[in-house]
């Protein structure tokens, strides 16, 4: 697993992007992107630059740990009302770990806390995460997180609850497209909106 720490870098010396990128000429698309970790690629004079520019090391502009760590999210069920009430988010998610040793894959199921309206203004979709059993959670705890830093145990938990986000939107808008998605009344309302433009954010508790 190897992540750059681009922005805690920056928070570190109070500096913002939009500085860097006049200081240093690399663009601010550019590091937005490698700040959020989005990157796939990074040039290497970029890496030099930065490096220079905040007077570091590459080894601490990265942070790595020798374990790949990759989540599939599988089985998703989700029932959204005619009145766009969500009354039932079920799915599983599957991490994959990659070590020396061998493979492993963990199980960890969610599901949703308590129904919610769908909305274009803002909706916070509640999801209790848990694993299968209780020792895998604590075998998950023991050879993978804590063999990890601090930092790369925040990025798992931004890469899974990036995917499961990503998962949820993208079965929503399945779920929507069967649905009637000309512009409506709200039958708990007098206002109208598009129920494609759905917006919501997403709670999930720690599971590590």
């Amino acid at each position: 697993m190897l992540r750059n720490r681009l922005a805690v870098l920056l928070a570190e010396r109070n500096l913002k992007i939009t500085r860097v990128s006049k200081d240093t000429g690399i663009s601010r698309s550019t590091l937005t992107a490698i700040s959020q970790n989005d990157s796939k690629m990074i040039q290497m004079d970029t890496i030099d630059g930065l490096c220079q520019y905040l007077g570091v090391t590459p080894s601490d502009f990265f942070d790595y740990a020798p374990i790949k760590i990759s989540t599939t999210i599988t089985n998703m069920d989700l029932n959204i009302e005619s009145d766009y009430e969500m009354t039932e988010l079920e799915f599983e998610i599957n991490i994959n770990i990659e070590k020396n040793e061998g493979r492993e894959t963990y199980l960890a199921v969610g599901s949703l806390e308590h129904s919610v309206y769908m909305s274009p203004i803002c909706c916070n979709i509640n999801i209790i995460l848990s694993f299968d059993t209780a020792d895998n959670a604590q075998k998950f705890k023991v050879s993978v997180v804590d063999k990890l830093s601090p930092f790369l145990q925040i990025q798992l938990r931004n890469d899974m609850n990036h995917a499961i986000y990503n998962a949820i939107e993208s079965e929503i808008e399945v779920v929507l497209d069967t649905m009637e998605t000309t512009i409506e009344t709200v039958a708990e309302g007098d206002y109208l909106y598009d129920v494609q433009q759905i917006v919501f954010s997403l709670t999930i508790n720690d599971i590590f």
